[in-house]
């Protein structure tokens, strides 16, 4: 999966490289930059939302409300474990709320390729 998102973000990367010439010819060089870097900065953004999106590990009750407690959802380490063992039945709504935030975070990753293409280019 890890490689299938990185070969995503040269596309977007490439995507960005040969667009560069097109929308230099229409924007100018100052615009395409500004283009760049408002693209990068607006897909950089849901990497920010997966911070607060379900299934991220930075939500959770204690830490939202500053309260400091000794129950925790989460289950004991066990630092002589062999394998790890998935939940074996998860609803499609449990799957997509634990999956959400890593989806926005790669989402975000591979599409600001496009725009860091974009005004890197300019600089040479």
């Amino acid at each position: 999966m890890l490689g299938i998102m990185t070969a995503a973000g040269a596309v977007f990367g490439i995507l960005g490289s040969v667009s560069f010439p097109c929308l230099r010819k229409r924007l100018g060089k100052c615009l395409t930059g500004i283009l760049g870097f408002g693209l990068e900065t607006g897909c950089l953004v849901l990497c920010l939302i997966s911070i607060v999106a379900p299934g991220s590990p930075f939500v959770h009750k204690d830490f939202l409300l500053n309260e400091v407690s000794n129950t925790s959802t989460l289950p004991p380490l066990d630092l002589n474990a062999t394998k790890i063992e998935a939940p074996t039945s998860l609803t499609p709504t449990e799957l997509w709320n634990t999956r959400l935030s890593v989806m926005l975070l790669m989402t975000g990753i591979i599409c600001a390729r496009y725009g860091d293409k974009l005004h890197n280019t300019i600089l040479f």
